[in-house]
């Protein structure tokens, strides 16, 4: 019998939906505890590489309900798959209010990590985006005290909801809470009229990022510097533009005192535009007060910097980040910086910059990444010594580990000789100058023969690549 008749037999076809439910939910179980141990973990919800909630790599169950009807239906009787709760905005297929009342309903008592969130390529002007998210909050706010994360990062800074004010309640288990922006918008400082609706209770709230002004607004003005919570230890403000009152640097520093849980972690100053006129004493009574454990300063200028130094009197951070920081123009140099154990300088483009910034700090590890403003000359006068009334003052006099990453303006020679001039300090100085007893350089061109022999012989380990 020809079997490739058009009469041959044939059975019905049967698919992955013919399974029973409970095989079919341990399959579905299994495929979302792949993809959240395999993305979930490193997920980054602002990242350009994270689109849609329907890409295969998103860590959300809406990737899998999204597959058919019948795997929506299967997955809403299990609570867990509801428990990360992404909502997309924008102009283009936007979550809709009905869905998120499901993702609610089916995650019953579970507590829920909540993202907030704006596709990258939708940064047009969006008049809608503020009337949107208070229908959203309105939706979340029922589930505050199931709050886990709560993660808004938005268009506009005024579409941004505040703490005491849109935030109003007991949320006992909020760990992170991130209120950021995409613009910083201009708003009424001297308008004070919005009255404090009640208290935003986060006991447990142990990483907060927020845009500047809303942060100063809630938790500054409003909350008259009250603790926001007594386990914190990460705190990131971006941007705080010109165009708004003037925030005096001594008021954030003291505010930022009170978060005595900031001796083990972090903080982040980015882009913030603050008043330095206080010309009182330090906040800190004497140097040797580590206060903070990563201390990382972005698009600032070193004047405030210097300033922030100033008020915390020296030690105050275990490890120092400067990200594309500058130095004011017009102006005097600011004041040397603070002392810290490691320091690291990256996308620095101005030569004078990272010369201060290198002369100022007193470490004993460095980092140098993509600075463009590494070249021959800079290396050349970071070898020198300084001379203040007569006391000469070595740059990084303990420097001992020396990373050099992808700074291309930079050759084997020039790191050569900047290693060989320390070197001739140290002997110079019988010891008072370190020397470099550990060099990494990646992304800075070949290493020439004759550079390399003279490192080896001279520098405990050195890698290259």
């Amino acid at each position: 019998m020809d079997n490739s008749s058009p009469s041959a037999a044939q059975g019905p076809r049967i698919t992955i939906n013919d399974l029973p439910l409970d095989v079919l939910l341990v399959i579905l179980r299994d495929a979302y505890a792949f993809r959240q141990a395999t993305y979930g973990h490193s997920w980054d919800p602002s990242s350009r590489h994270w689109q849609d909630d329907r890409d295969p790599h998103h860590p959300s169950a809406e990737c899998l309900a999204s597959v058919c009807p019948e795997w929506r239906a299967a997955m809403s009787v299990v609570s867990v798959f509801w428990t990360k709760v992404i909502i997309w905005l924008g102009t283009w297929d936007p979550t809709p209010l009905s869905r998120i009342r499901q993702y609610l309903a089916w995650s019953r008592a579970q507590p829920l990590d909540i993202y907030v969130l704006r596709r990258r390529e939708q940064t047009m002007e969006d008049r809608t985006e503020r009337a949107r998210i208070h229908a959203i909050m309105e939706l979340l706010l029922p589930h505050m005290s199931r709050w886990a994360i709560l993660h808004l990062h938005l268009l506009h800074s005024s579409s941004l909801p505040l703490p005491g004010v849109d935030l109003v309640g007991h949320a006992k288990g909020l760990r992170h809470l991130t209120l950021q922006s995409i613009r910083d918008d201009p708003v009424d400082d001297t308008d004070s009229t919005t009255p404090t609706a009640g208290d935003f209770d986060t006991p447990v709230l142990h990483k907060l990022r927020m845009c500047g002004a809303r942060f100063r607004e809630s938790y500054m003005k409003r909350f008259l510097g009250r603790r926001i919570s007594p386990v914190l230890y990460s705190v990131n403000l971006t941007n705080y533009a010109s165009h708004h009152a003037p925030f005096p640097l001594v008021d954030l520093v003291a505010f930022l005192l009170t978060c005595g849980n900031l001796k083990n972690g972090e903080l982040t100053l980015d882009n913030l535009h603050l008043d330095i006129s206080y010309s009182g004493p330090p906040l800190i009574a004497g140097p040797g007060y580590e206060w903070v454990d990563e201390l990382q300063f972005a698009n600032m200028s070193a004047d405030v910097i210097a300033e922030y130094h100033r008020l915390c009197n020296a030690d105050v951070a275990r490890k120092v980040f400067y990200t594309r920081c500058t130095l004011p123009r017009g102006r005097s140099k600011p004041r040397f910086l603070a002392d810290s154990y490691s320091i690291v300088l990256y996308e620095i483009e101005d030569p004078d910059t990272l010369i201060y910034l290198y002369r100022g700090a007193s470490a004993s590890d460095v980092e140098i990444y993509s600075c463009g403003g590494l070249n021959r000359e800079v290396l050349q006068e970071l070898a020198r010594p300084s001379y203040h009334h007569g006391v000469v003052d070595w740059p990084l006099q303990h420097l001992e580990t020396l990373w050099i990453r992808y700074c291309k303006n930079v050759c084997s020679a020039d790191i050569r000789a900047f290693v060989q001039a320390r070197f001739e300090a140290h002997a110079a100085t019988q010891g008072a100058v370190d020397l470099i007893s550990e060099l990494r350089v990646a992304g800075c061109g070949r290493l020439a023969r004759d550079d390399k022999k003279w490192l080896n012989k001279n520098v405990d380990l050195v890698e290259w690549s």
